[in-house]
């Protein structure tokens, strides 16, 4: 059988500087059916637009959109895709040769995973492993675990109607993996690392971690949106949230003024009584691992 069509989307806007590194990656790919959909996010840069012209790949669409952000210039993208299954990668962003290859086999074996990640790396600013819990639905309800590079297909995509363009601060691949897996798919996270994700001294993430505002209105949207879901894993998501901070060393006074807990504590203030069963829950099966260990 032919090998299904994936469509790499790569949103771009005024920066060019590793624009050649990330195609390049997509060259050196051991998949052989690769679309590549570059989408010019409204940029007026000339070098840039220089440089985005320049670009040659085998299989390749260019768009050129209205500045809406990531979110817009990646559905417009997704659009005009022709393949079965979609990649975004940004544009200063890098994957490993055997990624697509080994996604595809996934998701064309087994219908219930949405969503296929990888291990991943820092590379550019900071270098070594990026390490982000399984994606798990208690994983997910507590924070974002699963990089926007993920392999998915285009039919789930407008199943959810893509990703949301008013998270115009951030969060909205959040969001679109919370709406997939809400619709029942799961998510499968390969072992290897195979994404490679650009650290720098200035970048949207940068930028919206430095407003606290911004941060608690993103995460506003996504408790609105995916309320149900939140609810439906909160007794197991509570505890992976509490081990998860902990296990990376964060300060009790850093933990609860985080925004993201600050939403968690007013959730759990609405179903108290199944945090204090899990809690308890959790507490039984310490208490029963040391009597075990003596």
């Amino acid at each position: 059988m032919a090998a299904p069509l994936v469509s790499v989307v790569m949103p771009c806007w005024e920066e060019f500087a590793f624009l050649s590194e990330a195609v390049d990656s997509l060259r050196a790919a051991d998949y052989p059916e690769i679309q590549l959909i570059l989408v010019d996010d409204g940029s007026r840069d000339p070098a840039f637009l220089a440089a985005f012209d320049g670009v040659e790949f085998p299989r390749l669409k260019k768009l050129h959109v209205p500045h809406g952000g990531p979110a817009a210039a990646r559905n417009a993208g997704i659009r005009a895709a022709e393949g079965e299954y979609i990649l975004p990668l940004d544009a200063d962003d890098a994957i490993a040769p055997a990624y697509i290859g080994k996604a595809v086999r996934i998701l064309a074996e087994r219908p219930e995973v949405g969503i296929v990640t990888c291990r991943a790396a820092f590379m550019g600013g900071r270098t070594g492993p990026w390490e982000l819990p399984e994606p798990t639905p208690a994983h997910m309800a507590t924070d974002s675990c699963i990089p926007v590079t993920a392999l998915f297909r285009k039919a789930d995509w407008a199943a959810v109607g893509g990703f949301r363009e008013d998270f115009t601060e951030g969060l909205e691949d959040y969001d679109f993996f919370l709406s997939l897996m809400a619709r029942g798919l799961t998510a499968l996270r390969l072992p290897e690392t195979l994404f490679f994700y650009r650290v720098k001294a200035t970048s949207r993430s940068t930028l919206m971690e430095a407003d606290p505002a911004a941060v608690r209105a993103a995460y506003d949207r996504i408790w609105a949106r995916h309320r149900d879901f939140l609810l439906a894993h909160m007794e197991e998501a509570w505890p992976a949230l509490r081990t998860r901070t902990l296990t990376e060393g964060r300060a009790l006074n850093s933990f609860l003024s985080d925004p993201v807990i600050a939403h968690w504590h007013a959730l759990r203030q609405q179903v108290g009584w199944r945090i204090r069963l899990a809690d308890a829950r959790l507490t039984l099966r310490r208490r029963l691992k040391r009597l075990l260990r003596r």
